[in-house]
């Protein structure tokens, strides 16, 4: 029944409901699982600038989870969201770190580090 309701409120361009119903999908909360078709709406809520949608997206690209591996595009995304919100930080950091989606970097890993501080993260 809640999947339902979030599903109207996606179809009618709500981007935090668009999140939700990509998550249900990509985890099978209340509707069978379908990560191809979570990933989509996933985009549809990145595109409106919702953190989550961007950083969910983001890791889906850089696993290949449900959208074809682009791991540099799925940074691309990460970064997006650690942009204007600190969920995304640590994930930029460690891409960073490891170089994934991007060239390993410690000085740049190092800077996001001090940001997530300054951010309480």
């Amino acid at each position: 029944e809640g999947y339902r309701w979030f599903f109207e409120a996606a179809d009618d361009g709500i981007g935090m409901a668009q999140f939700t119903v990509g998550r249900c999908l990509q985890d099978g909360v209340g509707v069978e699982q379908d990560p191809q078709h979570g990933s989509k709406w996933y985009r549809k809520s990145a595109e409106q600038g919702i953190a989550m949608g961007e950083l969910s997206l983001g890791l889906c690209l850089q696993n290949g989870r449900g959208i074809e591996k682009d791991p540099s595009n799925g940074f691309t995304w990460i970064k997006k969201c650690a942009s204007h919100s600190a969920e995304g930080i640590p994930y930029v950091m460690m891409c960073y770190l490891k170089g994934i989606g991007t060239r390993r970097d410690m000085s740049k890993a190092s800077k996001w580090l001090q940001r997530g501080y300054a951010d309480d993260i």
